[in-house]
């Protein structure tokens, strides 16, 4: 589904990648409060994996639309001008996810302190997406747009080499779609 949205596999890979960031997070949280595997724990652990790639398909996103933006408006000719423009759709993008991780984890945090009847259940459910958001929304600010640069320098790096800092407009590259001339 992630392929038909986007078009493009490496797109795919990005979001697919934004899943362990957060799996990192739920192991480390059961580890350290002694929770065992159990059926609540792997639903806490399917619903932090899709919060994840859903946060990680957003910020994917606000990437294309800073590096779209950039190559319309003519700069993004260089991988300086590409950095620019990815640390500029980072940072639009940490509000929005501030956002999410905060309604999220309001809504989790007294499941840990709950009691009355479920409420064990609901904190082994509660434990994995808490840790897992926390270290989620902190490495899919940092490892994603570096990942991203990554790709989009190496995808770019023809056109960038062309373009000799002329300022002139860069054409569409195979991960926009379109072919690499």
């Amino acid at each position: 589904l992630t392929f038909l949205a986007t078009g493009h596999l490496m797109r795919v890979l990005g979001v697919l990648l934004a899943v362990p960031f957060g799996l990192v997070g739920a192991f480390w949280g059961l580890w350290l409060m002694h929770y065992q595997l159990s059926v609540a724990v792997w639903v806490g652990v399917i619903a932090l994996a899709g919060l994840a790639a859903e946060m990680g398909l957003v910020l994917l996103v606000y990437l294309d639309v800073s590096v779209r933006e950039a190559r319309e408006s003519g700069k993004l000719n260089d991988r300086k001008e590409l950095l620019e423009a990815i640390y500029a759709g980072t940072v639009r993008r940490i509000r929005p996810k501030t956002m999410t991780v905060s309604a999220a984890l309001g809504g989790l945090a007294p499941l840990l302190w709950a009691g009355g009847a479920g409420a064990d259940l609901m904190r082994h459910l509660a434990v994995p997406m808490i840790f897992g958001l926390m270290t989620s929304f902190a490495l899919e600010l940092v490892v994603l747009p570096t990942l991203y640069y990554l790709a989009m320098g190496y995808a770019l790096r023809h056109e960038f080499a062309r373009s000799g800092h002329s300022g002139g407009r860069a054409g569409r590259s195979a991960l926009d779609g379109g072919a690499n001339p």
